[in-house]
Protein backbone atom coordinates (compact mmCIF):
# COMPACT_ATOMS: atom_id res chain seq x y z
CA UNK A 1 0.00 0.00 0.00
CA UNK A 2 1.28 3.92 -1.10
CA UNK A 3 0.98 6.67 1.61
CA UNK A 4 -0.21 9.78 -0.05
CA UNK A 5 -1.61 12.78 1.95
CA UNK A 6 -1.96 10.92 4.80
CA UNK A 7 -4.06 8.02 3.20
CA UNK A 8 -3.58 4.88 1.68
CA UNK A 9 -4.19 4.11 -1.36
CA UNK A 10 -4.24 1.00 -3.15
CA UNK A 11 -1.20 -0.86 -4.72
CA UNK A 12 -1.16 0.41 -8.41
CA UNK A 13 0.55 -3.53 -9.23
CA UNK A 14 -2.54 -5.04 -7.18
CA UNK A 15 -4.78 -6.38 -9.08
CA UNK A 16 -8.76 -4.94 -8.78
CA UNK A 17 -11.27 -6.84 -7.70
CA UNK A 18 -14.08 -6.94 -10.36
CA UNK A 19 -17.29 -8.15 -9.95
CA UNK A 20 -17.94 -11.63 -11.83
CA UNK A 21 -20.40 -12.19 -14.49
CA UNK A 22 -23.77 -14.44 -13.04
CA UNK A 23 -23.05 -17.94 -14.02
CA UNK A 24 -25.54 -19.46 -16.25
CA UNK A 25 -27.97 -22.27 -15.15
CA UNK A 26 -27.89 -24.88 -17.46
CA UNK A 27 -31.38 -25.89 -18.45
CA UNK A 28 -32.45 -28.68 -17.07
CA UNK A 29 -32.76 -31.86 -19.49
CA UNK A 30 -36.52 -32.95 -19.84
CA UNK A 31 -36.88 -36.32 -17.77
CA UNK A 32 -36.70 -39.41 -20.02
CA UNK A 33 -40.19 -41.04 -19.99
CA UNK A 34 -40.15 -45.15 -19.61
CA UNK A 35 -41.18 -47.28 -22.15
CA UNK A 36 -44.51 -47.80 -20.18
CA UNK A 37 -44.93 -44.43 -19.56
CA UNK A 38 -44.83 -43.66 -23.43
CA UNK A 39 -47.16 -46.88 -24.28
CA UNK A 40 -49.63 -45.44 -22.44
CA UNK A 41 -49.86 -42.16 -23.58
CA UNK A 42 -49.47 -43.42 -27.07
CA UNK A 43 -52.87 -45.01 -26.38
CA UNK A 44 -54.58 -42.48 -24.61
CA UNK A 45 -53.91 -40.54 -28.02
CA UNK A 46 -55.68 -42.95 -29.52
CA UNK A 47 -58.88 -42.93 -27.29
CA UNK A 48 -58.75 -39.09 -27.36
CA UNK A 49 -59.19 -39.44 -31.08
CA UNK A 50 -61.65 -42.09 -31.10
CA UNK A 51 -63.91 -39.52 -28.41
CA UNK A 52 -63.17 -36.30 -31.10
CA UNK A 53 -65.10 -38.41 -33.90
CA UNK A 54 -67.51 -40.07 -31.57
CA UNK A 55 -68.71 -36.49 -30.51
CA UNK A 56 -69.91 -35.87 -34.62
CA UNK A 57 -71.06 -39.16 -34.80
CA UNK A 58 -73.16 -38.30 -31.41
CA UNK A 59 -74.67 -34.65 -32.84
CA UNK A 60 -75.77 -36.52 -35.76
CA UNK A 61 -77.47 -38.82 -33.96
CA UNK A 62 -78.84 -36.27 -31.21
CA UNK A 63 -80.48 -33.90 -34.40
CA UNK A 64 -81.91 -36.98 -35.85
CA UNK A 65 -84.33 -37.39 -33.16
CA UNK A 66 -84.51 -34.06 -31.50
CA UNK A 67 -87.83 -33.75 -31.27
CA UNK A 68 -87.52 -37.04 -29.19
CA UNK A 69 -85.27 -34.71 -27.23
CA UNK A 70 -86.67 -31.67 -27.33
CA UNK A 71 -89.37 -31.50 -24.51
CA UNK A 72 -85.90 -32.65 -22.10
CA UNK A 73 -82.90 -30.72 -22.98
CA UNK A 74 -82.55 -26.35 -22.41
CA UNK A 75 -82.66 -23.82 -25.11
CA UNK A 76 -78.70 -24.05 -25.28
CA UNK A 77 -79.39 -27.62 -26.67
CA UNK A 78 -82.27 -27.16 -28.58
CA UNK A 79 -80.40 -24.65 -30.69
CA UNK A 80 -77.24 -26.83 -31.31
CA UNK A 81 -79.33 -29.35 -32.21
CA UNK A 82 -81.69 -26.80 -34.78
CA UNK A 83 -77.93 -25.26 -35.82
CA UNK A 84 -76.73 -29.35 -37.45
CA UNK A 85 -80.37 -29.79 -38.72
CA UNK A 86 -79.68 -29.06 -42.33
CA UNK A 87 -76.63 -30.84 -42.33
CA UNK A 88 -78.15 -33.93 -40.95
CA UNK A 89 -81.03 -33.62 -43.41
CA UNK A 90 -78.89 -33.81 -46.40
CA UNK A 91 -77.18 -36.93 -45.07
CA UNK A 92 -79.00 -40.66 -45.56
CA UNK A 93 -80.95 -42.27 -42.43
CA UNK A 94 -79.81 -44.34 -39.84
CA UNK A 95 -78.92 -47.58 -41.69
CA UNK A 96 -80.55 -50.83 -40.21
CA UNK A 97 -79.32 -52.54 -37.32
CA UNK A 98 -77.08 -55.71 -38.78
CA UNK A 99 -76.75 -59.21 -36.88
CA UNK A 100 -72.87 -60.20 -36.63
CA UNK A 101 -71.40 -63.44 -36.04
CA UNK A 102 -70.71 -64.13 -32.58
CA UNK A 103 -66.68 -63.97 -31.36
CA UNK A 104 -64.58 -66.48 -31.42
CA UNK A 105 -63.06 -65.75 -28.92
CA UNK A 106 -66.23 -66.04 -26.64
CA UNK A 107 -66.45 -69.95 -26.27
CA UNK A 108 -70.21 -70.03 -24.82
CA UNK A 109 -72.87 -70.31 -27.35
CA UNK A 110 -74.90 -66.93 -27.57
CA UNK A 111 -78.83 -67.24 -27.80
CA UNK A 112 -80.73 -65.23 -30.38
CA UNK A 113 -82.03 -62.67 -28.19
CA UNK A 114 -78.12 -62.55 -26.90
CA UNK A 115 -76.93 -61.90 -30.52
CA UNK A 116 -79.37 -59.24 -30.88
CA UNK A 117 -78.30 -57.42 -27.72
CA UNK A 118 -74.80 -57.65 -28.85
CA UNK A 119 -75.73 -56.22 -32.50
CA UNK A 120 -77.51 -53.52 -30.65
CA UNK A 121 -74.51 -52.74 -28.99
CA UNK A 122 -72.14 -52.68 -31.83
CA UNK A 123 -74.28 -49.90 -33.57
CA UNK A 124 -74.73 -47.85 -30.48
CA UNK A 125 -70.85 -48.07 -30.26
CA UNK A 126 -70.02 -47.36 -33.92
CA UNK A 127 -72.54 -44.12 -33.66
CA UNK A 128 -70.14 -42.79 -30.82
CA UNK A 129 -73.53 -43.36 -28.96
CA UNK A 130 -73.22 -44.54 -24.91
CA UNK A 131 -76.25 -47.13 -23.75
CA UNK A 132 -77.86 -48.76 -21.38
CA UNK A 133 -78.50 -52.80 -21.33
CA UNK A 134 -81.57 -52.81 -19.28
CA UNK A 135 -82.22 -56.48 -19.65
CA UNK A 136 -84.33 -58.40 -16.85
CA UNK A 137 -82.10 -59.90 -14.46
CA UNK A 138 -80.94 -63.57 -15.33
CA UNK A 139 -80.73 -62.45 -19.41
CA UNK A 140 -77.21 -62.84 -19.25
CA UNK A 141 -75.82 -58.89 -19.32
CA UNK A 142 -72.66 -59.90 -18.40
CA UNK A 143 -72.01 -62.24 -20.76
CA UNK A 144 -73.72 -59.84 -23.80
CA UNK A 145 -70.83 -57.36 -22.26
CA UNK A 146 -68.26 -59.40 -22.16
CA UNK A 147 -68.82 -60.35 -26.32
CA UNK A 148 -68.77 -56.68 -27.04
CA UNK A 149 -65.54 -56.29 -25.46
CA UNK A 150 -64.47 -59.58 -27.30
CA UNK A 151 -65.80 -58.57 -30.66
CA UNK A 152 -63.65 -54.46 -30.30
CA UNK A 153 -60.52 -56.66 -30.00
CA UNK A 154 -61.60 -59.16 -32.36
CA UNK A 155 -62.68 -57.57 -35.24
CA UNK A 156 -61.87 -54.25 -34.92
CA UNK A 157 -58.51 -54.52 -33.71
CA UNK A 158 -58.86 -52.33 -29.94
CA UNK A 159 -56.06 -53.11 -27.93
CA UNK A 160 -55.50 -52.14 -24.31
CA UNK A 161 -58.05 -52.00 -21.37
CA UNK A 162 -61.93 -51.67 -20.36
CA UNK A 163 -63.28 -50.75 -17.33
CA UNK A 164 -65.93 -52.89 -15.28
CA UNK A 165 -66.97 -51.20 -12.27
CA UNK A 166 -69.20 -53.52 -9.91
CA UNK A 167 -70.41 -54.13 -6.50
CA UNK A 168 -67.89 -55.93 -4.65
CA UNK A 169 -71.00 -58.72 -4.30
CA UNK A 170 -70.32 -59.83 -8.00
CA UNK A 171 -66.70 -59.03 -8.36
CA UNK A 172 -65.14 -62.17 -8.20
CA UNK A 173 -68.38 -63.57 -10.11
CA UNK A 174 -67.41 -61.14 -12.84
CA UNK A 175 -64.05 -62.47 -12.95
CA UNK A 176 -64.97 -65.80 -13.14
CA UNK A 177 -67.73 -65.02 -15.90
CA UNK A 178 -64.66 -63.71 -17.95
CA UNK A 179 -62.74 -66.77 -17.64
CA UNK A 180 -65.57 -69.10 -18.03
CA UNK A 181 -66.66 -67.27 -21.72
CA UNK A 182 -63.71 -65.79 -23.12
CA UNK A 183 -60.57 -67.38 -21.05
CA UNK A 184 -58.36 -65.50 -23.84
CA UNK A 185 -59.33 -62.43 -22.71
CA UNK A 186 -56.48 -61.25 -19.77
CA UNK A 187 -58.56 -59.93 -16.86
CA UNK A 188 -56.88 -58.13 -13.70
CA UNK A 189 -58.80 -57.97 -10.52
CA UNK A 190 -58.00 -54.22 -8.74
CA UNK A 191 -59.62 -54.77 -5.09
CA UNK A 192 -57.89 -55.81 -1.95
CA UNK A 193 -58.23 -55.56 1.25
CA UNK A 194 -54.38 -56.37 2.04
CA UNK A 195 -52.10 -53.98 1.87
CA UNK A 196 -49.06 -55.63 0.01
CA UNK A 197 -51.43 -56.86 -2.37
CA UNK A 198 -53.09 -53.55 -2.87
CA UNK A 199 -49.53 -51.78 -3.72
CA UNK A 200 -48.98 -54.72 -6.01
CA UNK A 201 -52.02 -54.00 -7.68
CA UNK A 202 -51.55 -50.05 -7.75
CA UNK A 203 -47.79 -51.35 -9.65
CA UNK A 204 -49.84 -52.58 -12.29
CA UNK A 205 -52.56 -50.27 -12.90
CA UNK A 206 -49.38 -48.06 -13.75
CA UNK A 207 -47.22 -50.08 -15.35
CA UNK A 208 -49.01 -52.44 -16.85
CA UNK A 209 -52.33 -51.55 -17.46
CA UNK A 210 -52.26 -51.72 -21.13
CA UNK A 211 -51.55 -56.09 -21.16
CA UNK A 212 -54.70 -56.60 -20.20
CA UNK A 213 -58.03 -56.35 -21.73
CA UNK A 214 -60.28 -55.97 -18.98
CA UNK A 215 -59.80 -54.03 -15.53
CA UNK A 216 -62.34 -55.37 -12.82
CA UNK A 217 -63.11 -52.92 -9.63
CA UNK A 218 -65.62 -52.07 -7.49
CA UNK A 219 -67.75 -48.91 -6.47
CA UNK A 220 -65.47 -48.70 -3.37
CA UNK A 221 -62.34 -48.31 -4.88
CA UNK A 222 -62.84 -45.75 -7.34
CA UNK A 223 -64.45 -43.57 -4.32
CA UNK A 224 -60.83 -43.99 -3.35
CA UNK A 225 -58.82 -40.24 -4.18
CA UNK A 226 -55.43 -42.34 -4.47
CA UNK A 227 -56.47 -44.81 -6.76
CA UNK A 228 -59.15 -42.95 -8.53
CA UNK A 229 -56.47 -40.83 -9.80
CA UNK A 230 -54.11 -43.80 -10.81
CA UNK A 231 -57.14 -45.32 -12.85
CA UNK A 232 -57.47 -41.52 -14.50
CA UNK A 233 -54.03 -41.96 -15.83
CA UNK A 234 -55.31 -44.44 -18.70
CA UNK A 235 -58.44 -43.94 -21.48
CA UNK A 236 -60.20 -47.12 -21.15
CA UNK A 237 -62.07 -48.36 -24.56
CA UNK A 238 -65.35 -49.00 -22.25
CA UNK A 239 -66.51 -47.94 -19.02
CA UNK A 240 -69.05 -50.16 -17.90
CA UNK A 241 -71.03 -50.17 -14.79
CA UNK A 242 -72.61 -52.82 -13.46
CA UNK A 243 -75.94 -52.06 -11.31
CA UNK A 244 -75.20 -48.38 -13.09
CA UNK A 245 -78.54 -47.31 -11.23
CA UNK A 246 -76.14 -46.48 -8.13
CA UNK A 247 -75.70 -43.39 -9.95
CA UNK A 248 -78.83 -41.73 -10.27
CA UNK A 249 -77.83 -38.98 -7.44
CA UNK A 250 -75.18 -36.79 -9.14
CA UNK A 251 -74.09 -35.91 -5.49
CA UNK A 252 -72.50 -38.91 -4.04
CA UNK A 253 -69.03 -39.46 -4.55
CA UNK A 254 -69.45 -42.99 -6.33
CA UNK A 255 -71.78 -40.78 -9.55
CA UNK A 256 -68.34 -38.26 -8.83
CA UNK A 257 -66.45 -40.75 -9.60
CA UNK A 258 -67.47 -42.36 -11.91
CA UNK A 259 -67.64 -39.28 -14.41
CA UNK A 260 -63.95 -38.01 -13.79
CA UNK A 261 -62.70 -42.05 -15.72
CA UNK A 262 -61.77 -41.24 -18.91
CA UNK A 263 -62.98 -43.70 -21.52
CA UNK A 264 -64.31 -43.69 -25.39
CA UNK A 265 -67.82 -45.49 -24.35
CA UNK A 266 -69.95 -45.32 -21.09
CA UNK A 267 -71.98 -48.63 -20.68
CA UNK A 268 -74.54 -49.04 -17.80
CA UNK A 269 -75.68 -52.42 -16.94
CA UNK A 270 -79.03 -52.27 -14.69
CA UNK A 271 -82.28 -54.19 -14.50
CA UNK A 272 -83.91 -51.07 -12.62
CA UNK A 273 -83.42 -48.20 -14.89
CA UNK A 274 -86.61 -46.39 -13.99
CA UNK A 275 -87.57 -46.15 -10.27
CA UNK A 276 -89.40 -43.52 -7.95
CA UNK A 277 -88.57 -40.14 -10.54
CA UNK A 278 -87.24 -39.24 -13.50
CA UNK A 279 -84.66 -37.50 -11.81
CA UNK A 280 -82.97 -40.46 -11.20
CA UNK A 281 -83.23 -41.10 -14.68
CA UNK A 282 -81.63 -37.57 -15.79
CA UNK A 283 -78.69 -38.50 -13.70
CA UNK A 284 -78.01 -41.63 -15.51
CA UNK A 285 -78.15 -39.81 -18.99
CA UNK A 286 -76.44 -36.90 -17.64
CA UNK A 287 -73.59 -38.96 -16.88
CA UNK A 288 -74.16 -40.61 -20.42
CA UNK A 289 -74.57 -37.43 -22.43
CA UNK A 290 -73.26 -34.74 -19.92
CA UNK A 291 -73.14 -32.27 -23.08
CA UNK A 292 -77.21 -32.72 -23.84
CA UNK A 293 -78.62 -33.18 -20.36
CA UNK A 294 -77.85 -30.34 -18.61
CA UNK A 295 -80.37 -29.74 -16.28
CA UNK A 296 -83.20 -31.78 -14.29
CA UNK A 297 -85.80 -29.43 -13.98
CA UNK A 298 -88.05 -30.73 -16.34
CA UNK A 299 -87.36 -34.82 -15.30
CA UNK A 300 -88.24 -33.14 -11.80
CA UNK A 301 -91.88 -31.39 -12.21
CA UNK A 302 -92.82 -34.31 -14.98
CA UNK A 303 -92.59 -37.57 -12.63
CA UNK A 304 -91.98 -38.15 -8.65
CA UNK A 305 -93.69 -40.32 -6.78
CA UNK A 306 -92.84 -39.67 -3.55
CA UNK A 307 -94.15 -36.44 -3.91
CA UNK A 308 -97.45 -37.55 -5.84
CA UNK A 309 -96.05 -35.36 -8.82
CA UNK A 310 -96.62 -37.41 -11.93
CA UNK A 311 -97.48 -35.78 -15.90
CA UNK A 312 -99.00 -38.72 -17.96
CA UNK A 313 -98.01 -36.90 -21.22
CA UNK A 314 -94.38 -36.18 -20.00
CA UNK A 315 -94.56 -39.71 -19.07
CA UNK A 316 -94.75 -41.08 -22.36
CA UNK A 317 -92.59 -38.76 -23.10
CA UNK A 318 -89.98 -39.85 -21.04
CA UNK A 319 -90.45 -44.01 -22.21
CA UNK A 320 -89.76 -42.83 -25.82
CA UNK A 321 -86.46 -41.13 -25.13
CA UNK A 322 -85.03 -43.65 -22.69
CA UNK A 323 -85.84 -46.41 -25.70
CA UNK A 324 -83.27 -43.75 -27.88
CA UNK A 325 -80.46 -45.11 -25.34
CA UNK A 326 -81.24 -48.34 -23.67
CA UNK A 327 -82.14 -51.72 -24.82
CA UNK A 328 -84.48 -54.12 -22.14
CA UNK A 329 -85.73 -57.36 -22.60
CA UNK A 330 -87.96 -59.41 -20.39
CA UNK A 331 -87.92 -63.17 -19.55
CA UNK A 332 -91.34 -63.19 -20.58
CA UNK A 333 -90.82 -61.61 -23.66
CA UNK A 334 -87.48 -64.30 -24.30
CA UNK A 335 -88.73 -67.26 -22.44
CA UNK A 336 -89.33 -69.52 -25.74
CA UNK A 337 -85.58 -69.03 -26.27
CA UNK A 338 -84.78 -70.05 -22.55
CA UNK A 339 -83.82 -73.68 -21.51
CA UNK A 340 -87.08 -75.23 -19.77
CA UNK A 341 -87.49 -75.44 -16.17
CA UNK A 342 -86.61 -78.53 -15.02
CA UNK A 343 -89.00 -79.62 -11.60
CA UNK A 344 -88.15 -82.20 -9.40
CA UNK A 345 -90.20 -83.32 -6.27
CA UNK A 346 -88.71 -84.71 -2.91
CA UNK A 347 -91.07 -86.55 -0.98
Amino acid sequence: MDYIHGAYTADATKPKKTKSAPTSIAPKKPRARATWETERLQHNDVIKNLMAKDESSRLEFMTKHSDTLDPFVDEKVKLLLKENHQLVAKKKSDEPIMMGSQPDIVTTPLRDYQMIGLSWMLHMHQHGMPFILGDEMGLGKTLQTISLIAHLKESKGYVGPSLVVCPLSVLYSWCAEITKHAPTLKHFRLHSSDNDEREYQKHLILHEILKYDVVVTTYEMIKNPQLLGLIRNTYFNICVLDEGHVIKSQTTLVSEAARKIHCQTRVILTGTPLQNNLVELFAILNYLYPTYFTTSDKFESAFDITHNRIDPDMLLKANKLLKLFMIRRLKCEVEKLMPKKIETKVC
